[in-house]
């Protein structure tokens, strides 16, 4: 049997929402960080472009797949939370196969908040 490591639910336009809870004992700004700022990101995934914006795109090209990631930034709270939706598909960029859009989230809170 499969343990999940988090919750998956599917959404009323046939999307998903993932979710996965963590502990770190990392200052919040520091995972803040870890997951907006582009070098930061590009030292553990690979090439990254990301306008940190509502509204705003990203393009993550993983380093050894030949896969990239892109979305659109739907909701921040900068330092605290960060929804997206996504969309990977195989390299080149201009591959017209890909798979459906997700909305993951993205939330982060020190201990007490």
């Amino acid at each position: 049997m499969t343990q999940l490591d988090g919750s998956v639910r599917k959404t009323e336009d046939g999307g998903f929402i993932v979710a996965f809870d963590r502990l770190t004992d990392r200052p919040p700004a520091r995972v803040w960080a870890a997951l907006t700022d582009p070098k930061i990101l590009a030292n553990w995934l690979g090439d990254v472009e990301l306008d940190l914006r509502i509204g705003g795109p990203f393009i993550i090209r993983f380093r050894r797949m030949s896969v990239v990631m892109t979305g659109q930034i739907t909701a921040l709270d900068p330092g605290r939370m960060l929804e997206y939706t996504t969309r990977f598909q195989p390299q080149p960029t201009g591959s017209s196969s890909s798979t459906p859009t997700k909305k993951p989230s993205t939330l982060i809170t020190a201990p007490g908040t």
